[in-house]
Parts: C-alpha cells; structure tokens; sequence
C-alpha cells in the first residue's frame, strides 16, 4: 500500500485521538502496556468571589507526575503560595508511589524557582522563543539514585519554610478545602 500524504491545518481531535491510537498500540507491540492518566488540580480561588486565579494541574503516567500548569497571581507571588502548590503537588505523586515529577517552563518564567525547590534541568530548547530557552527539569524521589536528576538525600532538622501544619504530611483529597500560607511581612 503506497498511502496518500495530505497537508491540513485544520486537524480535528477525533484525527488527533486516531494518531494516539496508532501510538498507543505501537507501545503496547512494544510491550509497554498502555496506562490511563490520573489528573490532579488544586485550585487557588478568590475568597470573595470563588472564581479561579490559579492553581496547579498535573497528570499521573507511568510512575511520574508531570505538572503542565502552575500558576500564581503576580499580585501574591513571593508569599509561598506557589512553594505550597508544588509541595501538595509533591505529596499526592508520592501518595501515589510515583519515581517523581517533571515539567517544563522558560528562562524567564520560573526556572530559578523549580531549582530552588530541588528540581534538576535535564534538558532545553534554544530559541524558544527567540532569546530564551524553554526548560526541563525533574526532581525524583528515589534519594541516593546514582542516575542524573535524582533528588538529593534530605537530612533532618530545621523544617522547610514550605512546611506549614497540613502541607506536605499528606495529600488532600479531592475537594478538600485547604488555607492558603499565611501572608509574611515584609521587613
């Protein structure tokens, strides 16, 4: 069979569901059986309104959380709300017996703060966008690993100022209401 080659820029997602498909059964010929995606979003609302302003969304394939969204309100970054997000982040892939998270973000989005938190690069595009880079980054839980992005081992003592009563013991559950960090004074 000699198929036909057609260029379209008008893909529908049923034709995008076809090609995952062909994919899918390609792993599973493989071997690699396919797996469905748990979802995770924790959302960060407005106390007046309920209306959403941010928050953290996440999937769950084979033993790694990849969070594609993370996003803070300008008017409150710097108070540890996005620190807080990716530690309930954090504790549900650990909940979940994942190997670790990955994401990606820019060279002038967040990249210093996912290396602050322990998150290693593993890779990057140049030029994407022209000037910048778009960035990889891991962070495995499996401390000790001689393999490149392994989290380091932590060591007991002063608690992470990330680590407020409730954040990181455990997941929450779905719908469960969790407070915001407190707000810290400057000064």
């Amino acid at each position: 069979m000699k198929p036909l080659i057609e260029i379209a820029f008008d893909a529908t997602e049923s034709e995008a569901e076809s090609l995952l498909d062909i994919i899918v059964q390609a792993n599973e010929d493989a071997g690699i059986p396919s797996q469905e995606g748990d979802e995770l979003m924790i959302r960060l609302k407005h106390p007046d309104t309920g209306a959403l302003i941010g928050g953290l969304y996440a999937e769950r394939y084979y033993r790694w959380l990849f969070v594609r969204y993370l996003a803070v309100p300008r008017s409150i970054r710097g108070e540890g709300i996005g620190t807080h997000l990716l530690g309930m982040a954090e504790a549900r892939a650990k909940e979940t017996d994942c190997i670790g998270i990955w994401l990606d973000t820019f060279s002038f989005q967040a990249a210093p703060f996912y290396r602050k938190h322990g998150y290693r690069q593993f890779g990057e595009i140049a030029d994407y966008p022209p000037g910048h880079q778009r960035v990889f980054f891991q962070k495995r839980f499996d401390a000790g690993s001689d393999r490149p992005g392994a989290a380091p081992a932590r060591s007991g003592g002063r608690r992470s100022r990330a680590a407020w009563p409730g954040s990181m013991d455990r997941a929450p559950t779905a719908g469960e209401r969790v407070p915001a960090p407190a707000r810290r004074t400057r000064g």
